[in-house]
């Protein structure tokens, strides 16, 4: 799966959005990746960011096996770009979470149901 261009990552890191390109790609290649968790913690450093946060669907709070769907780095701004990662596909996107919880309540079969 593609990662964001450094165009599109721009647009959440400004100047440092190739440093935040090789670190996800250093991530999705596979050879010794940090664990997605760990990753989102250095790029909320480098984005100024308010943290990692998360979402949770299909009643994973309930059952300890799983942890959250959905990691986002928080913006402060329900709407505004940020980076998100959904850890069941690994897919990395620049969207805001307020419309990725729009786009599940639509169509959770698609996205989850949002908890």
């Amino acid at each position: 799966m593609n990662l964001p261009s450094v165009k599109t990552l721009r647009r959440v890191f400004g100047d440092d959005a190739p440093d935040a390109r090789r670190q996800l790609e250093r991530w999705r290649d596979g050879s010794r990746p940090p664990a997605v968790d760990t990753l989102f913690a250095r790029l909320d450093s480098m984005a100024n960011t308010h943290g990692v946060e998360c979402i949770w669907t299909d009643g994973r709070q309930d059952d300890s096996r799983y942890g959250p769907r959905y990691l986002y780095l928080n913006t402060g701004d329900t709407y505004a770009d940020t980076l998100l990662v959904d850890r069941d596909t690994g897919r990395v996107w620049v969207g805001s979470w307020g419309d990725l919880v729009e786009m599940a309540e639509r169509n959770p079969g698609r996205w989850g149901r949002i908890e």
